[in-house]
């Protein structure tokens, strides 16, 4: 099935809460005064945006996220005075050359310091003598639907500016859903409240391969996926500090649709095998939270710092058992590489161990799925004398 989950490489998104509107000065509209204060958020954040290009080698380049020979361009934010960057990893990850365009149009030379290849999110240092303007972190557990977003992304070389609004806040998959025009650029990019402060980074967006399920999907309000600000600030702490992310591993799979969370296959001597968890085993809880779903399952062990001894409650054949399990380290090996790519129909099960369907790739074909069922809905009646 051609549906493309692509992850944008120009980085730069701001998701706006917005909680109050200030009163309008005399003569001024209340519609004046909101376009007011949406335009001085996001002047008074534009310095802290950056439009990043990378040079790469001919051979070493994406043809996908070509603009140009051996370029790509990105969008990523001063989160720390230092020059300290981020964005996602396909803007810089494997570049010969990173450079930045700061918002005064001063160009300056970046460099690679680390990325984490599972919530791809990268970090680079730039060159500086100075304090750089930095955004504000905010509290992306405060996000709720119905926040305006404000997106400020690198398009064509231009920080442009999209409205758009908070429908979904997904805490299984510790994601945020905005409703927004995007270009495949603009991935990377920080999410302000009406504080002006930062709830998030646009990660991922559909976009149409052709497919009529895709079509279906661009039809509706564009879906774009970004990643929460609490989520980032331990993402980037752990790249600035020790150059990777440290998951938990548990090595299980479990059957990807079912409810409570069934387990399919033990990894043999792995943390869940050590602890006695079987094949045909149900998942209840884990650190004393109540399991909702497989992906909600995934990441509470990969928040999970290896070492850490976890309670794990259990359904077996005929009673609840309680176990205790020790979570090591996820290796690259065991990482199940989050590329979004082809979706595949019958993949039923979700994995520790392997490669698996990603949360976003999950949340839009149930949003594409709702679509066909009221389509289907909407011919009944059409048909009904």
């Amino acid at each position: 099935m051609k549906l493309k989950l692509e992850r944008m490489i120009l980085p730069v998104v701001l998701v706006f809460g917005m909680t109050g509107i200030a009163m309008p000065a005399e003569g001024q509209s209340v519609l004046q005064a909101i376009e007011k204060e949406i335009s001085q958020l996001l002047e008074q954040n534009r310095a802290c945006v950056v439009r990043i290009h990378a040079i790469y080698a001919p051979a070493d380049r994406d043809e996908s996220l070509q603009y140009g020979s051996g370029y790509t361009h990105g969008t990523g934010f001063v989160f720390d005075p230092e020059g300290f960057v981020m964005t996602v990893d396909k803007a810089v990850v494997g570049a010969r050359e990173i450079r930045v365009t700061l918002a005064n149009g001063e160009v300056r030379t970046a460099s690679f310091v680390a990325s984490d290849p599972t919530s791809d999110v990268a970090v680079i240092h730039v060159d500086t003598s100075e304090d750089l303007p930095h955004v504000l972190p905010g509290n992306s557990d405060a996000v709720r639907v119905g926040h305006y977003s404000f997106i400020l992304g690198n398009a064509f070389g231009q920080l442009l500016p999209s409205i758009g609004s908070v429908y979904e806040v997904n805490r299984d998959e510790d994601l945020i859903q905005l409703t927004s025009t995007v270009h495949p650029s603009y991935g990377g990019a920080p999410v302000f409240d009406s504080a002006g402060q930062v709830l998030g980074m646009v990660w991922a967006a559909p976009f149409q391969t052709g497919d009529p399920l895709a079509t279906v999907a661009q039809e509706a309000p564009m879906t774009v996926f970004v990643i929460p600000m609490n989520r980032l600030e331990r993402i980037a702490r752990d790249l600035v500090r020790q150059g990777q992310v440290n998951y938990g591993w548990l090595g299980v799979e479990v059957d990807e649709h079912s409810f409570p969370v069934v387990v399919t296959r033990v990894t043999e001597n792995g943390p869940a095998w050590k602890c006695g968890i079987r094949r045909g085993h149900r998942i209840l809880s884990y650190g004393g939270h109540t399991i909702t779903g497989p992906f909600h399952l995934r990441r509470l062990v990969m928040e999970t710092p290896p070492g850490t001894a976890i309670q794990i409650r259990l359904e077996g054949e005929d009673r609840d058992v309680a176990a205790e399990v020790q979570v090591t380290e996820r290796t690259r090996a065991d990482a199940d590489g989050r590329e979004l790519s082809e979706f595949d129909p019958g993949s039923a099960v979700l994995s520790h161990d392997v490669r698996a369907q990603s949360p976003p790739e999950e949340m839009l074909f149930d949003q594409i799925r709702a679509v066909e069922q009221e389509l289907g809905r909407l011919r009944k009646l059409i048909r009904s004398p």
